[in-house]
């Protein structure tokens, strides 16, 4: 497994993670999660120690992350943000939904959730509309922003769990294998030294391809 390496020191990696990558194949110890579908930047240990003080950043929402998606709908209005809780879906169609606070759901523990967005450009194929995005996630829960985007009624493309029939659909329009969800943007104080780092990782070649070839934002259809 190759794989792209950021930054590295005696302390830590920031790597590149490539779609279909799962974190438990990493070679050192990941202080945070991305889904095995979803590529982008990522901070390793290289032991227990700085693994604590990385985690304890993520935990009082010390870092700064910020992911790119494209979904499908038409995102009214372009900038935003949504606090829920995230809890187990009960049914089990999905493993995670997004409910209001409160939740008054009695079996689990709710964790609240909040993702902020922006549109960044949009463009249509045939009668789908799609919206390119910059997201942030304040808190991290799992599946955090693929939850609260299709609940917010924008599925993220090519999601194989959180999905609609339209957006399924969309997605088969582009051609695209796995959701378009890549961690763009990642900031941190080094564990060791306090130093504020900050990386940034462009579009992989797979979703670059999606966005490049299609008409931008004064697409007929568009207001």
């Amino acid at each position: 497994m190759k794989l792209k390496t950021i930054y590295e020191d005696q302390h830590i990696t920031v790597i590149d993670k490539p779609a279909g990558v799962e974190v438990g194949e990493l070679p050192f110890r990941p202080a945070h999660r991305l889904d095995k579908d979803t590529s982008g930047l990522m901070v390793l240990a290289k032991n227990q120690a700085v693994l604590k003080k990385l985690q304890q950043q993520f935990k009082n929402r010390q870092v700064e992350k910020e992911y790119v998606a494209l979904v499908y709908g038409e995102m009214k209005p372009e900038k935003g943000e949504i606090v829920t809780e995230i809890v187990r879906d009960p049914k089990r169609k999905v493993p995670f939904k997004a409910v209001g606070v409160p939740s008054g759901l009695e079996r689990g523990s709710p964790r609240l959730a909040k993702t902020t967005w922006q549109v960044i450009s949009k463009f249509q194929i045939s009668n789908f509309k799609y919206y390119l995005l910059k997201v942030g996630i304040v808190t991290g829960r799992t599946h955090q922003i693929r939850v609260h985007l299709k609940y917010l009624g924008y599925p993220v493309m090519s999601d194989k769990i959180y999905f609609t029939k339209q957006s399924k659909k969309a997605a088969e329009a582009l051609g695209l294998d796995r959701q378009f969800l890549h961690a763009s943007k990642l900031s941190f104080r080094h564990p060791a030294s306090g130093k504020k780092m900050r990386f940034e990782a462009g579009l992989p070649e797979d979703l670059k391809s999606i966005t490049s070839n299609v008409p931008r934002q004064s697409h007929p259809g568009f207001e």
